[in-house]
């Protein structure tokens, strides 16, 4: 009976303590269940929604795209829009602008948003440089929060050209209709969703639109900044914050398009309330199931407790080693039961244990062959293991000598070459760059860029770009030497993705020379618009001087013998030549083509040429002359050798920014076979020249190149390095030499060695008288005065003259008069210009002489008109003596 009651006590004991124990453990696991089910949960919901979020912007944004080639190859854009939008109406508004950017095109149609500038909008113009829409960050522009997607109409039928923006499709998708797209998920309450960037910014909260400050939810600075960190890089991600008097979570991932992270806010609670409650009916049923088991156990421990002591008794001589033992407890119940299948036990551990000890003895026979096989296996496996090391060995050389090629490569690049991670820190370095910035590899890599180059950190937006676009992107940068020079730079970022690293290349090259060379070309061609505007200028001119001088040789017939009369007339007529000459100069400065070989007064052209010095220097700069060649006549083309003359004037110029003196000496040499004298020069008489300054002069590096192309000592923007090139190269095509003398401080020498031509002198014949002569005149010319005075002129010589201000107004006299019998045509007018005018009067009458008289025209223009039949040409400002020979010469009346 004691026995009884102890073991009824035990019993219920037991069922007590595994009660406690198994609702202690429920507990714990619901709670460590609960925690992994709300991580895994929520990042289930927080991915599956990203990526219904990254598919469905990648959708719109193809729509986008497919609309913006449909505005450029539809008919009406109107109803292009709107069929749009029938078809995905979760759009609010599409609009279409041309490229000033004010909306031309909508759907629907609200007069509010007509004439909307959308150029304003920075996507606008990142639209147009990739060439393919992009999705911008939520606004509220256009009512409610939305994403805007940019879509240009690129223009590609055109062969041979790039493809152009014609105009830009923009697409407004409200986000609330975006996230209503989304697949339905069972979300309680107080679950919301979110949307930020990288920074840590809320750019959307489900049901308020975009995120008020992010501190009202409760989270954490410590929370927050693991979470932005996380979003910062890209990554998924999960956090607890405490809410009240419970715990909240935030989870998120990223969308891969964007660059923004897509997240869940909500309460612990929202998750493991149903697990709670079933854990609860869970106890309950556990402890009745406890007292119903005391219960049974009271009512059958009575009817086996004797049984069961039997067969005690018999376990414990069995335990013993009794082996002859057998339960003598006969019962219908489950007790005899267990009695007889002891018994049936005791005889198969009889029998087993005679079946073991012969099995043991037949196991020891093959353990020893096992062993013995074993010791083979092993002598096999290390002649295996050492050919895998050889063979490691090999791959491994391999492998450095491929790595230390591709170190090779990279080192030798001319560029500087730069890779950092994701952190910014420094992973590659070559060689370039430890010239460029005076730091070894080891110094540099796993270092931050922008502590090695501070500059840097004005790219680190740029940096990021290039990760989360996947594109590489350029850009230039000026920089100044210690010494002042100006430096220009081209950083070129390469994205750099490959085995779950992100990070950036980062080449930098020196394309100061680049630049330099595209300066000299823009200065050059603004030096071709200044001859152009030159040429124009001189016609306009030429036309007034033509007024003056004809007008002046009038009056020089009207004042009789009035000597002082007289005298103001030569006077006028005397300024006249000397501004047609310096009018003669700057077209002989602008005029393109080929060399002319004509005898050359150099004294004169050296005149010349200091006279416009002289208006032209630095006022604290003198010039000086001292023209001793007795023999100083050249063959030549004088414009190039002016030109020659004045490069070398302002380059002294340029090496005297303090002033002083500049100097020209002619002298007659003759270089005799033999002597000190440059070789490719042919014995001769020679006419030298020395240019003279005062200036900073030169060191002999600098003498070694002055006559390169392009080479110079200013700075960028203050000369092309072409001046003295052209007077070298001018000075050599007429067989002569030109070299430098100079040393720092002491100035420089110039001095010019020019072949003497075989005439000593150029004869100046005396003007000659105007011839006159009779016929009918037209004079077609725009300039009012000019044409009155060589009306009157021509007149006075016995002439009939008609006039006309155009080639219209030429024509149309011409028609109505037959008995004309030559026309004096201007080159340059309104209405209608000479050239056409010229080939009107051929068709009118093929065989009328026309004399050509203009203030300035091309060459090639002239040698077209003479072999269409041109009879003449003089040059403005005109002597009345030389037109009028020219006259007589056309009608038959001349020499």
């Amino acid at each position: 009976m004691k026995l009884q009651n102890r073991l009824i006590s035990a019993i219920t004991t037991v069922l007590v303590v595994i009660f406690m124990i198994t609702t202690t453990i429920s507990y714990r696991r619901f709670y460590t269940i609960s925690e992994t089910s709300v991580r895994d949960y929520a990042n289930l919901l927080s991915r599956n929604y990203s990526s219904q979020f990254d598919d469905a912007i990648t959708r719109y944004r193809f729509i986008a795209q497919d609309l913006g080639s449909a505005t450029v190859t539809g008919i009406h854009i109107e109803s292009t829009l709107r069929d749009t939008l029938k078809r995905y109406p979760q759009f609010s508004h599409i609009f279409y602008a041309p490229m000033n950017g004010k909306v031309l095109e909508m759907a629907p149609y609200d007069e509010e948003y007509l004439d909307y500038n959308l150029i304003g909008y920075s996507f606008w113009e990142k639209a147009i440089a990739r060439g393919e829409s992009v999705v911008s960050v939520p606004n509220t522009a256009f009512g409610k929060p939305s994403l805007l997607f940019f879509a240009p109409a690129m223009l590609t039928y055109i062969y041979g050209r790039e493809p152009s923006p014609a105009g830009m499709v923009v697409l407004v998708l409200p986000l609330e209709d975006l996230f209503s797209e989304l697949e339905e998920t069972s979300l309680k309450q107080d679950t919301k969703l979110y949307v930020s960037d990288r920074a840590g910014n809320f750019i959307y909260y489900q049901g308020e639109g975009v995120l008020p400050p992010r501190s009202i939810y409760g989270l954490s600075a410590e929370s927050m900044g693991s979470v932005v960190e996380a979003q910062g890089r890209g990554q998924s991600g999960f956090a607890t914050y405490p809410i009240q008097r419970e715990t909240g979570y935030i989870s998120f991932s990223p969308i891969s398009s964007m660059g923004w992270s897509l997240g869940l806010i909500g309460a612990y609670s929202d998750i493991t309330g149903e697990i709670l409650q079933t854990l609860r009916i869970n106890g309950a049923v556990i402890l009745a199931g406890v007292l119903i088991g005391i219960l049974l156990v009271f009512m059958i421990v009575r009817s086996i407790i004797k049984p069961i002591g039997e067969l005690t008794l018999v376990a414990r001589k069995i335990a013993q080693g009794d082996r002859s033992i057998i339960s003598s407890v006969s019962h219908d119940s489950e007790v005899g039961i267990l009695s007889e299948a002891m018994n049936s036990m005791i005889q198969e551990w009889r029998d087993y244990h005679l079946a073991l000890e012969k099995t043991v003895a037949e196991r020891t026979g093959e353990l020893q062959s096992t062993v013995e096989e074993l010791n083979a296996s092993n002598r096999s496996l290390s002649d295996i293991r050492s050919n895998l090391e050889k063979l490691v060995e090999e791959r491994s050389g391999e492998l450095r000598k491929a790595l230390s090629y591709i170190d090779n490569v990279v080192n030798s690049m001319p560029s500087a070459l730069i890779g950092i991670d994701p952190e910014y820190r420094v992973t590659q370095w070559n060689n370039e760059a430890v010239r460029k910035f005076s730091l070894s590899r080891e110094e540099a890599v796993g270092i931050s860029l922008f502590k090695l180059i501070p500059h840097m950190e004005e790219y680190r937006n740029r940096f990021d770009e290039t990760v989360w676009n996947r594109m590489t992107s350029s850009l230039s940068r000026e920089t100044k030497t210690e010494g002042g020079d100006i430096l220009f730079e081209e950083i070129t970022l390469y994205p750099l993705v490959a085995n779950g690293i992100e990070g950036v290349v980062i080449r930098i090259d020196d394309i100061t020379e680049r630049v330099v060379m595209e300066e000299t070309l823009r200065q050059s061609q603004k030096m071709e618009g200044i001859g152009q505007l030159t040429s124009g200028i001189a016609h306009d001119f030429n036309n007034m001087l033509g007024g003056i001088l004809g007008s002046a040789e009038l009056l020089r017939s009207c004042v009789g013998r009035d000597a002082d009369a007289a005298s103001y007339v030569e006077m006028i007529i005397e300024s006249v030549d000397h501004a047609a000459d310096l009018t003669e100069k700057l077209l002989s400065f602008s005029r393109k083509g080929g060399r002319i070989s004509v005898p050359v007064d150099i004294h004169q052209t050296l005149g010349a040429t200091i006279t416009i010095l002289e208006r032209t220097l630095k006022k604290r700069i003198t010039i000086e002359t001292d023209f001793r060649a007795p023999a100083f006549v050249v063959t030549g083309d004088r414009s190039q050798l002016q030109n020659s003359f004045l490069n070398l004037g302002i380059n002294a110029d340029h090496a005297m920014p303090e002033g002083g003196t500049l100097s020209f000496t002619t002298d007659n040499v003759f270089l005799a076979p033999g002597e000190d004298s440059p070789s490719e020069l042919a014995p001769g008489e020679y006419l030298e020249i020395l240019v003279r300054d005062s200036g900073v002069g030169m060191d002999r590096e600098t003498q070694s190149r002055i006559f390169e192309p392009f080479f110079t000592t200013k700075k960028l923007g203050e000369g092309t390095g072409l001046g003295l090139s052209a007077a070298y190269g001018a000075i050599r095509q007429h067989k002569g030499w030109i070299e430098v003398k100079s040393e720092p401080g002491k100035g420089s020498e110039f001095r010019i060695l020019l072949p003497l031509s075989e005439e000593r002198e150029i004869v100046t014949e005396p003007e000659p008288e105007p011839q006159s002569g009779s016929g009918r005149i037209l004079i077609i010319d725009d300039e009012p005065v000019l044409r009155k005075a060589l009306e009157k002129g021509l007149e006075h010589l016995g002439y009939q003259v008609l006039s006309a201000g155009d080639g219209l107004e030429g024509l149309e006299i011409f028609r109505e008069r037959d008995s004309i019998d030559l026309v004096i045509l201007d080159m340059m007018m309104p209405v209608m210009d000479g050239r056409e005018c010229f080939y009107r009067l051929r068709e009118l009458n093929p065989e009328l002489p026309v004399l050509i008289a203009t203030g300035y025209s091309r060459e090639e223009d002239l040698q077209a008109l003479n072999a269409d039949g041109l009879s003449g040409f003089i040059r403005k400002p005109y002597r009345l003596s030389d037109i009028s020979r020219i006259i007589r010469k056309l009608l038959g009346a001349g020499e």
